[in-house]
């Protein structure tokens, strides 16, 4: 601080953190200056300070809500942009699933659709056949070396897969099969992949 204020020709103003003498850590405003005699030489220093911890604090609380606000605005406009992406994926997969009426094309269609919507590492589909489910479509356990299981209960590997989320087929009010989406991480479905893959299985009823 006193190599800046003896180059300076102006007042030098500056900021630092001490502790005081309480231990405390507070921030500093000061202000030096040289002065001269009018042959130029050297006569005295002026130095000022202030306490500004309480400007400080103040100005570091509202940048922090500045930061929280614009980190809440982009969590928003992610949530608004995938609710846009699913949307238009909805419209997509029933364009395609309605598009025929042959079982084996539809499970297939929504297949596709399931995993390309909602990214699992694993994903089957069941139909109940005699009030037994029994699984007709399985992508992504072999990458595992699991056999798919309809309780989702693996006898190799259970440990591989961490996290499970159904919805049930509905017609009628009457389930008739299940999408069941399964991840290698922990918590890898939140609510709201719930409540959309719900909205998925009801679309795919339909087909």
């Amino acid at each position: 601080l006193l190599q800046n204020v003896m180059k300076s020709p102006v007042a030098t103003r500056s900021e630092f953190r001490i502790r005081n003498k309480a231990g405390e850590w507070v921030w500093i405003e000061s202000v030096s200056q040289l002065l001269y005699d009018p042959q130029g030489k050297f006569e005295a220093m002026i130095f000022t300070g202030r306490d500004i911890t309480d400007r400080v604090t103040s100005e570091a609380k509202h940048a922090e809500e500045i930061f929280r606000s614009f980190e809440e605005l982009k969590e928003a406009q992610a949530a608004e942009r995938q609710e846009r992406e699913f949307a238009d994926a909805l419209r997509i997969s029933a364009a395609e699933m309605t598009d025929t009426v042959e079982q084996d094309e539809v499970l297939d269609r929504i297949m596709r659709q399931a995993r390309d919507i909602f990214k699992p590492d694993c994903l089957n589909i069941t139909i109940m056949e005699d009030s037994v489910p029994q699984i007709v479509r399985s992508v992504g356990y072999e990458q595992f070396g699991i056999t798919p299981a309809v309780d989702q209960t693996h006898d190799e590997g259970s440990t591989l897969l961490k996290s499970q989320l159904s919805a049930p087929i509905r017609v009628d009010g009457e389930v008739i099969g299940t999408i069941n989406l399964e991840k290698a991480e922990s918590d890898g479905f939140d609510a709201k992949t719930g409540l959309n893959l719900q909205t998925f299985a009801d679309q795919s009823s339909v087909a």
